[in-house]
């Protein structure tokens, strides 16, 4: 569970995080300086804040909970911003760029808040510096090629990219459906 959580999460935050400027140049005919400030403002006021969400609220509903709801909530917005493709007015803009606070919203509280608490609490004291350390090769390894993915893909496929990036929240949500365990409040 771990390892699918640490690949999908990692693969579906960077391809949209560090691909945001470009989506969202994509929406807006806008300068690059508002491009990265739209970027900034959406990740401060929708990841970062569903992050201390997800910290204020995992003791009281569980990280299990509160991870499928954001694998969900990615999913959502990810097939969302696939179907709309490339919006035509305002009405469409404002809609995938709500897509998009969605997708952040749901990796702030969601697998971003509690993926490192799955890989820190699946194993025990005596493999628990092997497992994280796995856990982040993992990451790491997704993360890079998520990075270099992106971009290639979203060339070849333009908006259809977010089609094969809402493979990594659905296999999330499929391990975390799968094998249903919660670390949070576990002795």
């Amino acid at each position: 569970l771990a390892t699918v959580m640490s690949i999908a999460s990692s693969f579906a935050y960077n391809a949209v995080a560090f691909g945001l400027p470009v989506i969202i140049a994509s929406f807006l005919a806008q300068t690059m300086l508002t491009t990265i400030l739209v970027s900034l403002a959406l990740n401060l006021l929708f990841a970062f804040v569903g992050g201390l969400i997800g910290v204020h609220l995992v003791p009281k509903t569980g990280a299990w909970k509160l991870t499928v709801t954001g694998y969900a909530f990615q999913l959502a917005a990810l097939i969302g911003l696939a179907l709309v493709g490339k919006p035509a007015g305002a009405a469409q803009v404002a809609i995938a760029i709500s897509f998009l606070a969605l997708f952040l919203l749901g990796q702030g509280f969601g697998p971003g808040a509690h993926t490192m608490t799955y890989a820190s609490l699946s194993y025990p004291t005596s493999l628990r510096g092997v497992g994280v350390g796995f856990n982040q090769t993992l990451m790491r390894a997704s993360s890079t090629a998520s990075l270099f993915l992106f971009p290639v893909l979203a060339a070849t496929l333009s908006t259809k990219v977010f089609w094969v990036i809402a493979l990594a929240p659905l296999a999330g949500l499929v391990a975390l459906l799968a094998i249903r365990w919660e670390p949070a409040n576990y002795d």
